[in-house]
């Protein structure tokens, strides 16, 4: 929770792969009810292209594998792309979407 609160500005933006709108509250809030247990998280395939010193846009892939609550296994692939800003000489993501990739 604390990494996510210091990589997240107070103005980000995301929209989820079932088109949800969310705030950074929405996101650490959603990330506090999460039971699930993860096994692993990862995200590949990035791409880094920078607007300027002080903008860039990252694409990629996050795949997460864990467990639910219920015992249930789960792989979950998104595609995201992130918009990071350096404000005050440390990055941080003002807006984000991501989209489910076919199971």
């Amino acid at each position: 929770m604390k990494t996510i609160g210091e990589l997240v500005a107070e103005d980000f933006v995301g929209t989820s792969s079932t088109g949800r709108v969310g705030s950074r509250s929405t996101l650490l809030s959603e990330a506090r009810r999460d039971k699930n247990q993860y096994a692993s998280a990862e995200a590949r395939s990035m791409k880094v292209r920078t607007e300027s010193d002080n903008v860039a846009v990252v694409t990629g892939i996050a795949r997460e594998t864990g467990t639910t609550p219920d015992g249930k296994r789960f792989t979950n692939s998104r595609r995201f792309t992130d918009t990071w800003v350096k404000r005050n000489g440390k990055w941080r993501c003002i807006a984000s979407h991501t989209t489910a990739m076919p199971r």
